[in-house]
């Protein structure tokens, strides 16, 4: 995170996440022969000394993928990289180029752990049609933040609709996707596009752009849930996610959703009621949903209830209650 805010680059900042992940990896390795450890709890890419350690201890293991499978994820990726070449920095290629080992590893890890944590179905199915088996998959899509009490949504819509998106502006996210969509809607006037989120975008994207989008770059968590309840919608059209945190955070708020039916949450998302789904890599498709937005903000404000109660439901206790029920179904016949 630091290095990310010093401005060191995606390169230097995940060979420092990478140097990290093993050491803590081979800490979590040494202490599973400790005897107060009854087992190991790891996630993607970080887990295998963990998992190694388990089995040689006879202790269980769990794994958890917070991402689909790779070879779905890159088929994202190749398809959207083959469509616009310029997409593919060379900080992008150096990184896919490391990720293919990685991958690699993951894919041991997935069949090397006693029971496998998918974030979201969307993740599940595709780790299954890689080769984990569904007999010790736990599916448990990941919690919502405490949500805000009801009266404090805003009583009335905002003036103008503001659009907000959060995360990373990078490829896999959908950032260009929504910047092309923003630039065929009709909201002079009426409507604004904030960003918030460190820009791995080509610096093309982002010029010229329309004097009512506003980049903000990365915010601490504060100012961003601060951001979710001055906004209208949030718009997260990602090519490939485990799932999103962004979404729940916003459901916590009470801010309705435009995601992807290739985000994990939108597991969590009731078409019309707490929010929309779009095709991923569809621009004129969420140019159309976002007009509706601007078209309709009482239609909008209408849905911050439903976004609401979609967090309360959804809580990290409840993730805490489902997990462990799960967990204990799976290893009983182990």
């Amino acid at each position: 995170v630091l290095a990310s805010r010093a401005g060191l680059g995606p390169v230097a900042t995940d060979w420092l996440h990478d140097k990290a992940t093993a050491r803590l990896g081979r800490t979590c390795a040494r202490l599973m022969g400790q005897p107060e450890f009854g087992g190991f709890f790891g996630v993607e890419y970080g887990a295998m000394a963990g998992l190694e350690a388990a089995r040689l201890l006879g202790k269980p293991s769990v794994v958890a993928f917070l991402s689909p499978h790779h070879l779905f994820r890159d088929r994202w990726m190749i398809r959207e990289y083959e469509k616009h070449p310029d997409l593919l920095t060379a900080a992008a290629r150096k990184l896919l180029a490391l990720g293919r080992a990685r991958d690699a590893l993951r894919d041991c890890e997935m069949l090397a752990g006693t029971i496998v944590h998918a974030a979201s179905r969307l993740t599940a199915r595709t780790l299954a049609e890689a080769g984990a088996s569904p007999e010790k998959m736990v599916t448990v899509p990941l919690g919502a933040p405490a949500a805000i009490a009801m009266e404090d949504l805003p009583a009335r819509p905002l003036a103008t609709c503001r659009v907000l998106y959060a995360g990373t502006l990078s490829v896999q996210k959908g950032a260009h996707i929504l910047l092309e969509a923003w630039r065929s809607v009709r909201g002079e006037g009426r409507a604004e596009l904030h960003l918030a989120g460190e820009n791995l975008l080509p610096a093309r994207l982002l010029a010229d752009l329309p004097e009512n989008v506003h980049l903000h770059g990365n915010i601490p968590p504060r100012d961003l849930f601060a951001m979710y309840e001055r906004s209208s919608v949030l718009a997260f059209p990602t090519l490939c996610d485990g799932f999103g945190m962004v979404v729940t955070e916003a459901f916590s708020r009470g801010l309705p959703v435009i995601t992807t039916v290739n985000a994990g949450a939108s597991d969590l998302v009731a078409e019309g009621r707490n929010g929309f789904l779009v095709p991923p890599a569809d621009a004129d498709a969420l140019a159309e949903r976002l007009q509706w937005c601007i078209d309709n903000p009482s239609a909008l404000h209408d849905m911050r209830e439903a976004a609401l109660l979609t967090a309360g439901q959804n809580s990290w206790a409840h993730f805490r209650d489902e997990f462990k029920r799960q967990f204990v179904a799976r290893l009983k016949p182990c």
